[in-house]
């Protein structure tokens, strides 16, 4: 062996060595010890308790309840259940029960949707890899393609990644395409953008979640790739960041986001859990955590969103090919 030969197997091992290591670190940091979800009571006050309901998907399923890498989930005002069955380029629809009850989509008219949110008019699709976000009936009959060629004109290119739709009809987008918030009026309009590349207080970097506390008039945002939570007021200025004791809270490529008074729940992906703050606008009061990763009806695998209706809480279990469906008490 040369000189040249063992010094590179020497930094070979070295640059080895240091990636074991720093993974280590970060296993230590994400995955000690936290408060479980174990608050009795005064939801909306006090952090909730989670019970199972059931499942929809996972190993074993056939036919219609087949999902594979669902991405996005909502759930209806009738309990209805809304899934981006992503790689079969689908929404499918179950009853309150986890039955199936229809499904529309397909190639020629998905390719790959990343998200999905319930509104006023109907549900609304992040068409990602076609750049676009589609309207449809809540019974999936399409109705209009949402943003125009003249909108697209103004903003230009756009990638939609997360969706929320506020009661009055107003759509939030993140774009990673230019790392953004696109706030739309309901007939489509700009109203606003904001956001740009970066690790800065109000920069993104591709967020890949976002709700609105409607009360409080708080934008939350999931800036996945930064390991944090950014707050904005509805005029798209910046209101802080996340924070615990004053220090700014870290999370594991947290995505799919949902906010209930003063609760912001989020799945942190890397993680793979599901993790909830009670709030004072941007200051964590309390925290708690649950999920590991695995099968079982408490375990997920890269979980990517979650939904929130009354005390139903479901979660898209990415990797494992299913919804997981909780209640909170």
């Amino acid at each position: 062996m040369t000189d040249r030969q063992r010094q590179l197997k020497i930094s070979l091992l070295l640059a080895v060595g240091i990636t074991i290591v720093c993974g280590f670190i970060t296993w230590l940091i994400f995955n000690k010890s936290e408060q479980t979800f174990s608050s009795p009571s005064g939801f909306g006050q006090r952090l909730p308790e989670v019970a199972y309901k059931f499942t929809i998907g996972g190993d074993g399923s056939t036919g219609p309840y087949k999902l594979s890498e669902p991405m996005a989930v909502d759930v209806a005002d009738n309990g209805d259940i809304y899934v981006a069955d992503t790689l079969n380029n689908q929404i499918k629809i179950f009853d309150k029960e986890g039955k199936f009850k229809k499904s529309f989509g397909g190639r020629e008219l998905f390719y790959l949707p990343s998200d999905l949110v319930i509104g006023p008019e109907g549900i609304f699709v992040a068409d990602s890899k076609n750049s676009r976000i589609q309207l449809f009936s809540l019974e999936g009959d399409f109705r209009k393609t949402f943003v125009s060629p003249e909108i697209g004109r103004q903003i230009g290119a756009m990638i939609p990644v997360a969706l929320y739709c506020s009661s009055d009809g107003t759509l939030y987008v993140t774009d990673v395409f230019y790392q953004r918030v696109i706030i739309f009026d309901p007939k489509g309009q700009v109203v606003k953008y904001f956001g740009m590349p970066g690790s800065r207080e109000g920069n993104l970097l591709y967020p890949n979640g976002i709700t609105v506390n409607e009360k409080k008039k708080l934008i939350y945002v999931a800036d996945s790739n930064n390991g944090r939570i950014q707050v904005f007021d509805l005029n798209g200025q910046f209101k802080g960041i996340l924070k615990e004791d004053g220090r700014v809270l870290f999370l594991n490529m947290p995505r799919g986001i949902v906010t209930f008074d003063d609760i912001v729940f989020t799945v942190e992906t890397f993680s793979h859990r599901v993790s909830a703050f009670r709030t004072d606008g941007a200051n964590v009061l309390e925290k708690a955590v649950f999920g590991s990763r695995g099968l079982g009806d408490d375990q997920m695998n890269f979980p990517n969103d979650i939904a929130l209706k009354g005390n139903v809480l479901c979660v898209a279990d990415r990797a494992n090919d299913r919804v997981l469906v909780y209640e909170l008490k």
